[in-house]
């Protein structure tokens, strides 16, 4: 009885000192898994005080920040990456925090710096195009869901805002193509019904 548990005691320290072991880095990327982003970030913090300045350690926080929600701080850590560095990943965070903060007009300007450099990064591509939509600029939000479907042509979420670009602009032409499409492969597409109510 007593070797059983001297045998429990030895594992469960050897588990305790395994854990204690694993770097901040490891932990992190444990606690992003369980999106537990608040310990994620703060397994970091030993790594961001000693390399303040670090390229990656700034993207990493940058990310974990964002899926916090803490939009500010992303875009600190995304700064700092980004005048170490002029990384594509910094501005692809700068654009994502754009996104979520309904900030159109920065977004366009981001995407356009990045698609210069990477012409078919279609996620920065679809976020131009969608910034279009929410600034109800059809046209040029279908122009840009266009290029996205050169890319990806079955990219379902593209083709559904395609058609509502279509429709709200009157090109009555091509929304038909477009509604043929997603009828058969996005039946849940919410801009469906506003098509065939146009057909009435």
């Amino acid at each position: 009885m007593k070797k059983v548990l001297v045998i429990v005691i030895l594992s469960l320290m050897s588990l305790l000192l395994l854990a204690q072991a694993q770097s901040p880095l490891s932990r992190s990327y444990t606690y992003e898994s369980k999106y537990q982003y608040t310990a994620a970030i703060e397994a970091m913090q030993s790594l961001y005080t000693n390399s303040q300045d670090d390229v990656f350690v700034n993207l990493r926080l940058g990310w974990l920040y964002y899926l916090n929600a803490d939009y500010d701080n992303a875009v600190k850590h995304y700064e700092t990456a980004y005048d170490q560095e002029k990384c594509l990943e910094a501005i692809e965070g700068l654009v994502s925090v754009a996104y979520m903060q309904g900030e159109w007009e920065k977004v366009i300007a981001s995407s356009d710096e990045i698609l210069k450099k990477y012409p078919h990064n279609t996620s920065v591509r679809f976020k131009k195009a969608y910034s279009f939509f929410a600034l109800k600029d059809w046209n040029k939000a279908a122009k840009s869901f266009n290029e996205v479907l050169k890319v990806y042509p079955y990219d379902l979420d593209s083709r559904c805002y395609l058609l509502a670009c279509q429709l709200y602009s009157g090109d009555m032409m091509n929304a038909k193509k477009t509604y043929s499409f997603v009828i058969q492969y996005s039946p849940a597409c919410p801009y469906i019904a506003e098509y065939e109510a146009t057909r009435k």
